[in-house]
């Protein structure tokens, strides 16, 4: 047996493997309303800055700055937001994008049972 067909199938089933890990990662991210109301204000407002977008979050003080950056952070992290350096705003992906088409058809499809 040829060595090399054995490699690609290992490196085929880890791909595989890791797949799972990475949507099982996007529903973590997606699990807080914070999250979702922030990937939601992006995408009706466009790019924001910091505290433009904290604030229509509904975080208005200074303690809910931690609070507010913590839930930023995840979602981050996962590519569903980015932060464009130059102007300092905060703008949702293409896949942020998705993860909120899919939020907003499971709640449609929870809502109508």
């Amino acid at each position: 047996m040829d060595p090399r067909r054995g490699a690609g199938r290992q490196r085929r089933r880890g791909a595989a493997r890791s797949t799972p890990k990475r949507v099982c990662a996007m529903f973590i991210a997606m699990s807080s309303p914070t999250r979702i109301d922030a990937l939601r204000i992006l995408d009706s407002s466009g790019p924001l800055h910091y505290t433009e977008l904290k604030a229509l979050a509904g975080f208005r003080s200074k303690n809910d700055s931690s609070k507010f950056a913590y839930h930023l952070r995840k979602i981050l992290q996962r590519s569903l937001v980015e932060l464009d350096r130059d102007e300092r705003r905060y703008v949702i992906t293409g896949l942020g994008r998705l993860a909120l088409s899919m939020a907003r058809q499971m709640e449609e499809r929870t809502a109508a049972r």
